[in-house]
């Protein structure tokens, strides 16, 4: 039988926590899968924990690289192999819970305008597991306004149609944000995205990972991911609009709410004269930024005058949405044993 879905995977050296994420896989309650793994030349036990697991379930393809090849490309490889109707994305540390490929299949089948989305994740640091950003909206024109700021689509955690990775596909020139240069040009073909509510995925937060290790050749091409799609989509970015947005908003320094207002004043005209992005969800993700970088904003007025001007009829709703939110679920934290999987 044809596989619906094909997971991809590049592993270098993972031995720590690969078992545990193939068993997450094994277990899934959606059986109708194909797994495609790529070693990118592991010096360590990787390469015996796959071969183990490819011994027990022929749904498992293994791939090696014959040199260290990053995440983007070993991707594209084995993309032409994949034989699903679905891409669905995990990285070598991270655990899907049972029903995640159950969900997310079932989530895309019914929203057929999508071509990409991702489920809720938890943050998962040693034991402890908490969710992340769990009032935010799921909506694809509100996610969509979201990468104005910052990428809100968890990779590990997506599902793409194939037919549309294969036309976009990681660009290796983007080594240490190639998931957001993805999403980012999927939505300058005016494709869709969007977040599911089901919480599947654990995604593990370890000080090995590429964003702690390389953050400056991520903050360059952020930058120039940015850029790329203002000037596309909007306007030109200046060195100092784009400058407070890498630091102010992406890497979380203080925070001016009134240049912060400017720009979102300057967004909002630009989406309107060129029918881009929606001005609710414009209005959304700047409530959002704000709500967030509270504790960090320089001047607690030019905070609330900000918020105001987004409307206060919107803002107060939007306050009142998130309380109702966190008053129904809480932020539930747990301790995470590996049977819970």
């Amino acid at each position: 039988m044809k596989p619906f879905v094909s997971i991809l995977m590049g592993v270098y050296n993972g031995e720590k926590f690969l078992r545990e994420t193939l068993k997450s896989i094994c277990g899934q309650t959606y059986t109708n899968w194909e797994c495609i793994i790529v070693d990118d030349c592991s010096s360590d036990r990787t390469p015996e924990i796959l071969a183990e697991f490819a011994a027990r379930d022929p749904r498992f393809i293994i791939l090696r690289n014959e040199e260290n090849s990053r995440i983007p490309r070993s991707i594209n490889r084995v993309l032409e192999r994949a034989k699903g109707e679905y891409i669905v994305r995990t990285d070598a540390d991270d655990i899907s819970r049972r029903d995640r490929l159950e969900k997310q299949v079932a989530f895309m089948e019914a929203h057929p305008e999508l071509s990409m989305s991702c489920s809720r994740w938890y943050n998962l640091k040693g034991d402890q597991a908490y969710p992340v950003f769990p009032l935010r909206r799921g909506e694809s024109d509100q996610v969509e306004a979201l990468f104005l700021f910052y990428n809100p689509i968890g990779q590990s955690a997506s599902i793409i149609r194939t037919e549309a990775m294969r036309r976009f596909r990681y660009d290796p020139h983007f080594t240490y944000a190639e998931d957001l240069d993805l999403c980012v040009r999927i939505l300058e073909a005016g494709e869709h995205l969007a977040i599911q509510e089901d919480y599947l995925l654990l995604y593990r937060v370890h000080g090995g990972q590429v964003s702690q290790k390389y953050r400056d050749i991520q903050r360059s091409q952020y930058q120039e991911i940015i850029s790329r799609m203002f000037e596309r989509m909007l306007f030109p970015l200046s060195q100092e609009e784009l400058a407070f947005l890498t630091d102010q908003i992406y890497y979380r320094a203080p925070f001016s709410p009134c240049r912060f207002g400017r720009l979102v004043r300057k967004i909002r005209a630009a989406a309107r004269q060129r029918g881009t992005f929606s001005d609710r969800g414009i209005r959304y993700a700047a409530c959002e930024v704000l709500l967030m970088r509270r504790d960090l904003a320089e001047g607690k007025l030019g905070w609330l005058r900000e918020l105001l001007r987004l409307g206060p009829i919107f803002a107060a709703g939007e306050i009142a949405r998130r309380a109702a939110a966190k008053r129904k679920t809480g932020r539930p934290a747990f301790i995470y044993h590996e049977e819970k999987t």
